[in-house]
């Protein structure tokens, strides 16, 4: 298996000892810094094209509401608007997207997830927002977790299959969860 594979491998071996190391990282610095002053300078074109045409995608939409919130009278007004906060599909939520609900937050928020359903990362989705929430909840600290793991849906027999692949494959040191502990349906 890969996990074997990385067990195994000598790191010094197919990569030189740290000195060499350090020496290769070092001899490649001013060309890493050059393609980094290039993306710089085109991620600024894109931003400049965007704001001429008034167009922008989603992330620079949740970038704008977060600046928005960097103001404390905004993100009074917007905290005391909401009764409840709710969020679908929680696992698939970014590192910008918790922070926009975190600011509007008053312990008013529910979210609802599978993390094995999460599909987003192409979009910067991070399930170990919800994995880290899903375990301090399950011991009681910072919020309540509710099991929803009956299924409706599928035959025993399908459920039956799904759990033990899953048991197999799932587990914290391949991914963030350990199928067994919590995340098996009944």
């Amino acid at each position: 298996t890969i996990r074997d594979y990385v067990n195994k491998t000598n790191k010094d071996e197919d990569f030189g000892d740290s000195k060499t190391i350090k020496e290769i990282h070092l001899s490649n610095k001013k060309y890493a810094s050059t393609v980094l002053n290039i993306t710089k300078e085109l991620d600024d074109k894109i931003l400049e094209f965007k704001s001429k045409q008034n167009c922008y995608d989603f992330s620079d939409i949740a970038k704008f509401t977060l600046k928005i919130l960097s103001s404390t009278p905004a993100k009074e007004i917007l905290k005391n608007s909401f009764k409840y906060i709710m969020v679908d599909e929680y696992q698939d939520t970014s590192d910008i997207q918790e922070a926009v609900v975190n600011a509007i937050a008053d312990n008013n928020v529910f979210m609802v997830g599978d993390i094995k359903q999460s599909i987003y990362r192409f979009r910067n989705a991070n399930c170990n927002i919800f994995q880290e929430k899903f375990d301090s909840y399950k011991k009681g600290i910072g919020g309540n977790e509710i099991d929803l793991n009956k299924s409706f849906r599928s035959r025993r027999e399908i459920v039956d299959v799904v759990n033990q692949m899953f048991s197999k494959l799932m587990d914290k040191k391949v991914g963030p969860i350990d199928y067994k502990n919590g995340h098996n349906f009944l």
